[in-house]
């Protein structure tokens, strides 16, 4: 049975380097700086008052895009873990506690705030723009990752919001699988929704880092289209009391990161 550690650790935390996996993607220039951030919420997060009673919140913590290091979902999972035997005087140590420690660990001042658990309702709204893919009635016969399946529409200049439920990737570290709901969200070139379906799909075999996935998503569409804005962002499926939400973006407003029944 592995050892998880319910006293509080920064070491814990393993920060991960951007510029690796960003390595892949070979158009980019070093001086590339990605625009968006990574949110991350905490369902299962506890510790200690100073009479010894369990505190309860859902901590939301924004990573930017632009930061050094991204942290590897385990070593957070085992270093929030670690809080929920040990005693802090009040909410407000814990909440400088976090922000200390994931600052120094990724390079960049963490947004961290605490929400109640009922602050967040369990059901996405509704957008009336969005376009959803699903309902396509069309034949998927490749699930190897393939960015050559995507096709222009032939229209020269559109505005549409375009999301799948049906999204999986794989983790890198332990090949597990990784479900998200993911949103284009562009002005430019139209894009052929049956290809973005088609090639959103290819994704189910390829392992990498859900933040690498969407910046992988990113990339493609820059390469393939022009666009006047583009948000690319992705709603992961709960892990571990954990889940994740990356998004990046081309002169584009952050997506409104309304929870869907998976998370």
């Amino acid at each position: 049975m592995e050892d998880y550690s319910d006293k509080y650790s920064a070491d814990l935390l393993q920060p991960m380097k951007r510029s690796e996996q960003r390595k892949k993607l070979s158009f980019l220039q070093r001086s590339y700086r990605f625009e968006g951030a990574d949110i991350w919420h905490a369902y299962e997060f506890s510790w200690l008052n100073a009479r010894g009673k369990p505190e309860i919140a859902v901590p939301r913590f924004e990573i930017e895009a632009g930061s050094q290091n991204f942290i590897e979902s385990k070593s957070f999972k085992l270093y929030l873990g670690s809080f929920a035997g040990s005693i802090f005087s009040d909410k407000e140590l814990v909440l400088n506690t976090l922000k200390k420690d994931l600052s120094h660990t990724t390079g960049t001042q963490v947004s961290v705030s605490f929400l109640s658990p009922t602050d967040l309702s369990p059901l996405k709204v509704d957008d009336p723009n969005l376009v959803e893919l699903d309902k396509l009635d069309i034949d998927i016969s490749e699930y190897n990752y393939d960015p050559n399946l995507l096709e222009a529409s032939g229209v020269e200049d559109i505005s549409e919001v375009l999301s799948t439920n049906l999204f999986r990737s794989l983790c890198p570290m332990t090949a597990q699988p990784d479900f998200a709901s993911v949103t284009v969200d562009y002005r430019g070139v139209g894009i052929r929704q049956e290809s973005l379906l088609r090639y959103l799909v290819s994704f189910r075999k390829y392992a990498a880092f859900s933040e690498h996935i969407v910046e992988r998503i990113y990339f493609d569409l820059l390469q393939k289209f022009s666009f006047t804005a583009l948000c690319v962002s992705a709603r992961y499926t709960r892990r571990g009391g954990l889940d994740i939400n990356p998004h990046r973006l081309l002169n584009s407003l952050p997506p409104k990161h309304n929870r869907d029944l998976r998370q």
